[in-house]
C-alpha cells in the first residue's frame, strides 16, 4: 500500500473539508469552534491552493457541530467503504444500509418474540 494520498482522494479529502467548513458557519465559526486561527481554518477549506488537511479532531468537533460526516464519509470512500446511518430503533428494512449479520439477528429476535 503506497504512504502517500492519490491526488483524487487529497482533492476528495479537501472537497469534503470545504463542505465541512461551510455546513459550520463559515471559516470564522468553524475556527471558533476548534480554537484554530481564521487562518489556519482557511488553509483547510481551501480547494485550490493549500494542501493542510485537518486533524482527526477538528473532524470530529465540526462533525458533532453539524452533524454530517463529510470527512469521514471523504474517508470511508476513498478505502472503499461507506458509512450507514443508524436508525434510532434498530430495526432493518429497505430504506436502511446494514450488514446481513445485523439484519438476519435483528429478523431471527423478531422471530423468535413471535413464537414465545
Amino acid at each position: 500500500m503506497p504512504n502517500t494520498l492519490s491526488e483524487d482522494a487529497h482533492n476528495r479529502i479537501k472537497a469534503a473539508q470545504k463542505d465541512l467548513v461551510s455546513r459550520c458557519g463559515g471559516i470564522e465559526r468553524s475556527a471558533a469552534h476548534c480554537s484554530y486561527s481564521p487562518s489556519h481554518m482557511g488553509r483547510f477549506s481551501d480547494t485550490r491552493t493549500a494542501p493542510d488537511l485537518m486533524p482527526l479532531n477538528v473532524v470530529a468537533i465540526l462533525e458533532g457541530e453539524c452533524g454530517v460526516p463529510y470527512v469521514t464519509s471523504a474517508l470511508a470512500e476513498i478505502n472503499g467503504h461507506r458509512l450507514a446511518a443508524p436508525d434510532a430503533d434498530g430495526a432493518c428494512g429497505p430504506d436502511i444500509e446494514r450488514d446481513v449479520f445485523h439484519c438476519n439477528a435483528e429478523v431471527m429476535r423478531q422471530v423468535a418474540a413471535l413464537t414465545m
